[in-house]
């Protein structure tokens, strides 16, 4: 009988009575983020109508108030001006920053009511506004944050129900997934798009407000910490192009659907199925596909998703009844578990299109049988469909001469991760640089920790990016180079009589989600008790094992058989 996981990973019985601590606490966030909503626009009309009654004159700073918090003092400018009737009005912006903001005796216009010439305002933008766009922020952000959460909670308590009452009638786990009734699996572009917006809403909320602050505060008040700040609105724009990109997705391709074959998938057996797109068929249309599984962690402050195993390939196109159909086919190992709570299977279509480039994932149930299926679709395996000889020329250079074989890894195979590491390094560095100028006392007490963290983030990056491999094996002999910038570092050299077994390793991911890359490195057992590196930075299963398969074949040794992978 087909099975997915033992009772010990079913669903944990979930109801109201045992998440109303966070009932209570988010539907206060919800609570505090309507007020503010509900308040933001009376603030407004105010604002606007103070602006329409008010009379302009000019005005002096007379002094700076200042206004201490728990971490930090900003100062408010206290500004007198005189009435048409000669009488002297002293008011307090509504809107304090730092002490360079304004100076005392400095001149500037100011709004005020006539019948109330008390009801002063600075005329200036964010004297005037800056209260409803706090109060915008804040209230959409809690008001989101809260009914998100109490929507996920109450969604998530309902399913958990559901699938408790499915599995107590005898039904398997996966059956009682509501994606994976029949053999047609959706997209989860739609449900990706929603959070995007939904996120990149909430997020620029705060985030816009917070950079426009900051900007102000670099370019009027001369404070480069605050340079820091306008990161947030960097990745507010990068939210909303993530989702601006996927609804262009859902708007082109429509609603996508992968037909499973067989269905469900079999671990030992293969993944496959059939997606019909609305595209005009060509033949110069590459459709690349992969399937992954994915570890899922769950900790207290939510899950974190780890890639395990990853196969990569090309889908068979032909001529479609709504365009282009495409096919294939993935074996799944045996040694791989199957879908559960803490095992996500997904497979993922991509290719490069005029207009818009193609980029679906579908999760997919994969389960465990006594006899693996395998699917019935006339078209190779993926990996099968991919040129033999392509080797990307940042990863490695394939050099061939009978029998020898010579394989230069250049430095640019790390340049992603490299780059990555270089920029933190240089906002960890940079911080500690302006917090040690402008704040001597809680500059150096940050100093051992950030600091030691981007020096740590910059000597890993200028390894990545720096070093080189060379192996060379042919005339009985294996020799490896390893370079830093061009200067010979490491030297090692064997017999290739004395190579035993020439295997691949996962070293790690490069990316997130469903987007993510594993990471590989070639290692040779050698009879002597010691251990070779014959490669690494090498992306993606299929030219991993591609060049593990030739350097087998030069050295005269066979990979491991499925049992022996499993002992």
């Amino acid at each position: 009988m087909a099975t997915i996981s033992d009772k010990s990973s079913r669903i944990p019985k979930k109801n109201s009575h045992t998440v109303w601590p966070l009932y209570l606490f988010f539907t206060i966030f919800f609570f505090v983020g309507s007020c503010c909503l509900l308040y933001a626009p009376v603030k407004a009309v105010k604002t606007l109508n103070f602006i329409r009654n008010a009379a302009v004159t000019t005005g002096t700073v007379e002094d700076m108030v200042a206004r201490r918090g728990s971490k930090s003092t900003t100062y408010a400018p206290s500004v007198t001006f005189t009435t048409p009737d000669g009488r002297l009005i002293r008011f307090i912006s509504q809107v304090s920053g730092g002490q360079s903001t304004y100076h005392v005796g400095q001149r500037l216009e100011v709004y005020y009511d006539p019948g109330n010439e008390g009801n002063a305002e600075i005329k200036s933008f964010i004297p005037l506004w800056m209260p409803v766009i706090i109060l915008s922020a804040l209230g959409l952000a809690f008001s989101g944050v809260g009914g998100g959460m109490i929507y996920a909670i109450r969604r998530s308590i309902k399913n958990a129900e559901q699938k408790e009452a499915l599995l107590q009638k005898g039904a398997l786990e996966w059956e009682t997934e509501p994606d994976w009734q029949s053999a047609t699996i959706r997209s989860a572009t739609g449900r990706e798009a929603a959070f995007f917006w939904v996120f990149a809403a909430v997020w620029n909320a705060i985030a816009q407000p917070t950079g426009f602050i900051c900007l102000n505060a670099v370019i009027y008040e001369g404070n480069r910490l605050a340079a820091i700040g306008l990161m947030f609105p960097l990745v507010g724009f990068w939210l909303l192009w993530e989702a601006t990109r996927r609804t262009l997705q859902i708007r082109i391709f429509g609603d996508i659907q992968l037909r499973m074959d067989p269905f469900p998938a079999s671990i030992g057996g293969e993944a496959g199925g059939t997606i019909d797109l609305p595209i005009h068929f060509s033949t110069g249309n590459v459709f690349a596909v992969s399937l992954s599984c994915e570890l899922v962690v769950k900790h207290r402050d939510g899950n974190r998703k780890e890639l395990i195993w990853q196969e990569a390939g090309r889908a068979a196109s032909t001529l479609g009844p709504a365009g282009t159909r495409i096919a294939f086919r993935v074996a799944v190992p045996a040694t791989e578990p199957p879908s559960s709570d803490s095992h996500l299977w997904t497979v993922r279509i991509t290719a490069e299109l005029p207009g818009l480039d193609l980029d679906r994932s579908f999760v997919i149930p994969v389960i465990r049988q006594e006899s693996p299926k395998t699917s019935r679709l006339n078209v190779p395996l993926a990996p099968d469909l991919m040129p033999s000889a392509e080797f990307p020329a940042g990863t490695v250079q394939v050099e061939r001469q009978g029998e020898r074989l010579l394989l230069r890894y250049p430095c640019r195979r790390n340049l992603k991760t490299g780059s990555l590491c270089v920029f933190f390094s240089g906002w960890f560095l940079g911080g500690v640089s302006i917090f040690v100028v402008k704040s001597p006392g809680m500059g150096f007490a940050v100093l051992p920790i950030f600091g030691t963290i981007g020096v740590g983030l910059l000597f890993y990056a200028v390894w990545l990016l720096s070093n080189s491999l060379q192996v060379t094996v042919g005339a009985g002999g294996l020799s490896v180079v390893r370079r830093l910038f061009g200067i010979p570092v490491n030297r090692s050299s064997i017999e290739t009589a004395l190579v035993r077994r020439v295997e691949i390793e996962k070293f790690g991911a490069r990316g997130t989600g469903t987007s993510a890359k594993l990471i590989y490195r070639i290692m040779a057992d050698c009879g002597n008790g010691t251990t070779i590196t014959l490669g690494d930075g090498v992306e993606g299963r299929t030219v991993a094992e591609e060049i593990a398969r030739q350097l087998r074949q030069v050295c005269g040794v066979r990979a491991r058989t499925a049992e022996q992978t499993r002992s």
